[in-house]
């Protein structure tokens, strides 16, 4: 099946563009009184364009919460001084339309059941083409369809730390396929990996303080989420790969093309490795777990139950397996990638540790159950050992 339709003017194609820069910047910090009493100019880490701290986890601020529920301290709150001019930019782009006439407006219509958004209509669309896919499913109360603002009214975001200079964006409760985004912190600029269909204003200008957001990558079409509301509220570009294409739900210029690698920022590697989808990738942060490397997979690979696994599929919903050649070379694909933690695509789905081992011993038994090969205990009726 196709996706929706798309025209050749709606994006740019990074082969042909030379490097850009996001024209989005955070202001300079005002005079403020630092923890101490003394006047500060604003955390000492920052750069020198005043655009963000160099270690984002040693400015962590109050609002945030780990993931296991605990406030995380705050040696330093950021200035919100320092932000209200950025944070002017995301007032009220919840809801934001087109005005028709007097009283009527367009709004960008989002999928009750994958929470992916599709142009401003004044009426929303007859289909969702990507749940109309077999990867995906149309509910079973048939195609439904909200808008930020009407999602706003019971829904909130919710930002968690999962790492230092790594944070968190889901929903609450959750909606459409319960997925969270990941905000990856860098001197360099900031990532979001993976999106939701909401970003609330508070979220907003809390994202604001870590320093906004640059770059937003995503695994595949399931996550897409409200990207393009989110590129615009923070001044954001969005890598699409080529392969996937034809499936942007919304077409904007801030969309660049990419073939099967992009450097959506310094230090960070965006690859296309397929088998979810033909372009589904794959976000490697080397500084992630204290450096030892972090692979952010939604679920091109996704974290299964036993955090110590991870698994492949055609579509998860309907639970149609890919096949043995396209698993093996999913997982040498990542081979090139140094990394310990995999983190998957909704919270606490995560390898702590081990995790490039982790994807080749998957797909190894992936691969041996394809094959009809089965474990000796489950062959003989036995349970396993636990000694």
């Amino acid at each position: 099946m196709n996706g929706p339709s798309f025209t050749s003017d709606t994006c740019i194609d990074v082969r042909n563009r030379p490097e850009a820069t996001c024209a989005f910047r955070l202001p300079s910090w005002p005079a403020t009184a630092s923890t101490n009493g003394s006047a500060s100019s604003g955390p000492a880490a920052w750069t020198q364009d005043g655009r963000r701290p160099r270690d984002v986890s040693a400015y962590s601020v109050n609002w945030l919460t780990t993931s296991t529920g605990r406030e995380s301290s705050s040696a330093d709150r950021f200035a919100l001084l320092g932000v209200q001019a950025a944070a002017a930019r995301v007032d009220g782009w919840l809801g934001q339309g087109r005005e028709i006439g007097e009283d009527k407006e367009m709004p960008a219509w989002i999928c009750a059941t994958c929470a992916v958004q599709y142009p401003d209509t004044e009426e929303p669309p007859a289909h969702c083409p990507i749940c109309e896919d077999e990867r995906q499913y149309v509910g079973w109360q048939g195609q439904r369809w909200t808008t930020a603002r009407d999602l706003v009214r019971d829904h909130r975001s919710e930002l968690r730390e999962e790492e230092p200079n790594l944070i968190g964006v889901g929903i609450e409760p959750a909606f459409g396929i319960g997925q969270r985004a990941l905000l990856v912190c860098t001197p360099q600029g900031n990532v979001l990996w993976d999106c939701v269909a909401l970003i609330d204003d508070a979220a907003c200008r809390q994202i604001l303080e870590l320093g906004g957001v640059d770059v937003i990558c995503m695994s595949h079409p399931h996550f897409y989420g409200a990207n393009i509301d989110i590129a615009d509220a923070f001044d954001a570009r969005v890598l699409v790969p080529r392969a996937d294409r034809d499936w942007i739900a919304r077409p904007s210029p801030r969309i660049e093309l990419f073939d099967d690698e992009a450097e959506p920022i310094a230090g960070l590697t965006l690859a296309r490795i397929g088998g979810h989808f033909d372009g589904a990738a794959v976000l490697h942060w080397p500084a992630g777990a204290g450096q030892r490397g972090v692979l952010l997979t939604g679920d091109t690979i996704t974290v299964v139950q036993d955090r110590d696994w991870v698994s492949f599929m055609w579509s998860y919903p309907n639970l149609i397996p890919l096949d043995e050649r396209t698993v093996l070379d999913i997982a040498a694909r990542v081979e090139r990638f140094s990394f310990d933690r995999v983190y998957g695509g909704w919270w606490g789905r995560v390898v702590v540790e081990d995790g490039a081992r982790a994807i080749r011993r998957s797909a190894e038994r992936y691969v041996a159950r394809l094959r009809g090969e089965r474990p000796s205990h489950a062959t003989h009726g036995s349970p396993p050992s636990r000694t």
